[in-house]
C-alpha cells in the first residue's frame, strides 16, 4: 500500500451512498482535521449501517464562509439549501472536501473496525488512522470479496 495519510470519516448512510454512486463529490463539514491533499479518506457509514463502505482521495480542501461554499459547491453536495443553512447555522466558516478516486468496498463492520483501531469508539467527525490500519481494512475487504466470489462461482 502506498504511503499516504489516512483518515476515517463518519458520514450518514444516505450521503455515503451518494458519494459511492458519484453523485456527491463534495463533503461539507463545520470543521475538519488537517490532512494533506492526496490523503485517503475511509468512509464510515454511520448507524444503522455501521461499516466502512468506501475510500476516496482528498482532492481539495476549501475553507470559506458558508455562503461562499454554497455558491461554489451546491450542485455537488446532494443537500438542499434548507439543510445547508440548518447545518451551518451559527458558523462563520465551513469546509468543503473535494473527493476523487471514489471506490466502493465490501463493508467492514463496526466490530471489525473497533478491533483494527484498538478502540471502542468510532470517529464523530474524522480521525487519523495508520497506514497499517488502512492495510488491514483492505485485507478484510479482499478476504470478503474472495469468499463471496468463491461461493458464487460454484
Amino acid at each position: 500500500m502506498q504511503t499516504h495519510d489516512h483518515a476515517m470519516i463518519s458520514i450518514k448512510p444516505g450521503f455515503a451512498t451518494s458519494i459511492l454512486s458519484g453523485m456527491k463529490t463534495i463533503e461539507l463539514r463545520r470543521r475538519f482535521i488537517d490532512l494533506p491533499l492526496g490523503s485517503k479518506l475511509w468512509i464510515y457509514s454511520t448507524l444503522p449501517v455501521g461499516a466502512v463502505v468506501g475510500v476516496a482521495t482528498l482532492e481539495t480542501v476549501d475553507r470559506d464562509t458558508p455562503q461562499n461554499l454554497w455558491k461554489k459547491y451546491s450542485g455537488r453536495t446532494q443537500i438542499s439549501s434548507l439543510e445547508f443553512d440548518a447545518y451551518f447555522c451559527g458558523c462563520e466558516q465551513g469546509v468543503a472536501l473535494g473527493l476523487s478516486n471514489i471506490q466502493t468496498l465490501e463493508p467492514v463492520d463496526l466490530q471489525t473496525i473497533r478491533k483494527i483501531r484498538g478502540v471502542a469508539s468510532v470517529p464523530q467527525v474524522a480521525v487519523r488512522i495508520t497506514p497499517e490500519q488502512a492495510a488491514m481494512i483492505v485485507d478484510v475487504t479482499r478476504t470478503r470479496l474472495n469468499r463471496h466470489s468463491a461461493t458464487t462461482t460454484v
